[in-house]
């Protein structure tokens, strides 16, 4: 079989490989996680309704032949750390559940190069002191989750071993199987590959590279090597690059600093300094309205790239909310910080510290707690008058105040919210009454 090798400049050179691709033949598409959603818009854009080509990524591919339950990475690291608590350990017993992602990570490592748990118990046999014990516990953790993932289990590594398998028995003679983007390939990948030489009408690889010297073309260099062994001719192919000129120019002055003698003259780089973080964004965001309202250009079509995006998350918030500019930023938050996730983290505040007046105050005043902002406002206030001691907010309203009826109101959420709650409960009650509390407060 011969196989043709794409190497695009860019993705989205890459992307537009893909939406070339034969419409009247059947296309199996791998390729990354992170990819596969921006392929199969182009491909649908490029074929319609594209009944004949799919795009998947090996787990997901596998998933589809085997039946089997798919785990998560995280889902396997929690696997992992369940088995490292149930067994003895010797130098990993201290903190199993913090070692739990890099115990994962290694076995994943380990099961990628086909190194097996008995294979360690005999390295660990020749070996004496710390080392020893680490690849005997690390031996006992791999035999215990991989007796977890037989109860039906998948894993990212399974997806792997399990491929060439899959591609076999996947009636693939009349189908172009196509690997695209991907940055390397494993042992267990490769014979993926050499399976879809097998059993495939023919096979291509599209990968980002090209010929100047700081591509390092890993993947292009991996891919035609397992086609290579087994037996296949490869053919390299360089697409030229789609980009503009500005952003080929870029691009070029990445490899070649002195390329090109002359300067771009260009009208769509400009540079513009601003006093602060603030002046910058609001900058920007009369640019963007300028674009939607006066160019006609859609809000997800516009990209702003910030130095650090945690930095100008504040400024970012108030100055789009200003301009009623919808955004979505990939600034990393913890998880606490979400509205609901601090509504609940403050109900079991609650619950265990006996009411304590500053969680009440921050359970009262989220958005999740309910009714009208003015009302939560007028009921946090009237605590902090008159019940600013632990379990102040359960005891009866003052008659003294002016129109009770709200304040009345108000307690009686809360004590909703605190019924049957007691400090000393076991997990599974817990879990009742936090599942109660989201539907009563429609959460």
């Amino acid at each position: 079989m011969k196989v043709k090798i794409w190497i695009a400049p860019s993705t989205a050179d890459l992307l537009s490989c893909l939406g070339k691709l034969p419409k009247a033949e059947k296309n199996l598409i791998f390729c990354e996680d992170r990819l596969t959603l921006e392929a199969e818009r182009v491909i649908a854009k490029a074929q319609g309704a594209a009944f004949d080509t799919s795009v998947t990524t090996f787990a997901r591919y596998l998933r589809n032949a085997s039946g089997k339950k798919a785990l998560s990475k995280q889902g396997s690291v929690m696997a992992v750390g369940n088995v490292a608590r149930s067994v003895p350990l010797k130098c990993f017993g201290k903190n199993p559940a913090g070692s739990a992602r890099n115990l994962y990570e290694t076995i994943a490592q380990l099961r990628a190069a086909l190194v097996t748990p008995e294979m360690l118990s005999d390295a660990s046999a020749q070996t004496e002191g710390a080392l020893q014990g680490k690849l005997s516990d690390i031996a006992l953790i791999y035999r215990g989750y991989l007796d977890f993932l037989s109860g039906g289990y998948l894993d990212e590594s399974d997806a792997l071993a399990l491929l060439p398998n899959a591609i076999d028995k996947g009636a693939l003679s009349d189908t172009n199987v196509i690997f695209a983007g991907f940055t390397s390939f494993t042992r267990q990948a490769a014979e993926g590959i050499r399976a879809a030489l097998r059993s495939a009408k023919s096979v291509a690889g599209i990968f980002i590279g090209g010929e100047e010297e700081l591509y390092t073309n890993e993947a292009v260099n991996d891919f035609e090597k397992y086609c290579a062994l087994a037996g296949a001719e490869c053919e390299r192919v360089y697409l030229a690059g789609t980009l503009c000129t500005e952003a080929e120019f870029l691009r070029r002055k990445i490899f070649d600093p002195v390329y090109p003698q002359k300067a771009c003259a260009t009208e769509r780089v400009r540079i513009f300094e601003a006093a602060d973080r603030e002046d910058e964004l609001s900058f920007i965001a009369a640019m963007i309205k300028s674009e939607v309202m006066d160019r006609k250009t859609r809000y997800g079509e516009i990209a702003l790239f910030l130095s650090d995006v945690s930095e100008y998350s504040v400024a970012l918030d108030k100055v789009f909310a200003e301009y009623s500019i919808p955004y979505f930023s990939e600034a990393k938050k913890s998880a606490a910080a979400h509205p609901l996730a601090a509504f609940l983290l403050r109900w079991l505040a609650l619950a265990s510290e006996g009411c304590d007046p500053a969680d009440t105050d921050a359970f009262i005043g989220n958005v999740f707690f309910g009714a009208d902002r003015v009302s939560r406002e007028r009921f946090r206030n009237y605590l902090l008058k008159y019940a600013n001691y632990r379990g102040g907010a359960m005891k009866p309203i003052k008659d003294t105040e002016k129109d009770p009826l709200v304040l009345h109101a108000m307690r009686d959420r809360f004590c909703l919210a605190m019924e049957g709650v007691s400090a000393s409960m076991y997990g599974e009650e817990y879990c009742r009454l936090a599942n109660r509390l989201l539907d009563t407060f429609a959460c």
